[in-house]
């Protein structure tokens, strides 16, 4: 069974509840990891979008037997300044674009049903 680690990066200002995603992904960034979820959600969600985390806490554990993976989410504290939408150049040189997605406009999945369920 592969360990998944999946930073939740909320919006710094808590309301409404906004989580920050890559435009056009539907999913927050997600990555195999080997010892502890919580540095490597912190290293991932910087090198995916670019954002500097303070404080990366555990938060639980879904077990999705059609992936056959357990995904570790880690609550991320982002740095300041936020700002509603940013480009970000990943290590690959791809340039992407993120944004704020509100939790009421989150598409249904079981990772997404996880987070929405458990914050």
């Amino acid at each position: 069974m592969k360990h998944l680690t999946c930073p939740v990066a909320l919006h710094p200002d808590g309301a409404p509840l906004r989580l920050a995603l890559e435009t056009g992904q539907m999913l927050p960034p997600f990555t195999e990891f080997l010892n502890d979820p919580a540095p490597a959600a912190a290293r991932h969600l910087f090198s995916t979008l670019g954002l500097e985390t303070r404080s990366a806490v555990p938060i639980g554990v879904s077990k999705e037997t059609v992936e056959a993976c357990t995904t570790h989410f880690v609550l991320c504290r982002i740095a300041p300044p936020t700002r509603r939408q940013w480009k970000h150049l990943q290590p690959d040189g791809t340039m992407i674009t993120a944004h704020w997605v509100a939790f009421e406009d989150l598409p249904s999945s079981p990772r997404m049903d996880w987070i929405k369920a458990n914050l």
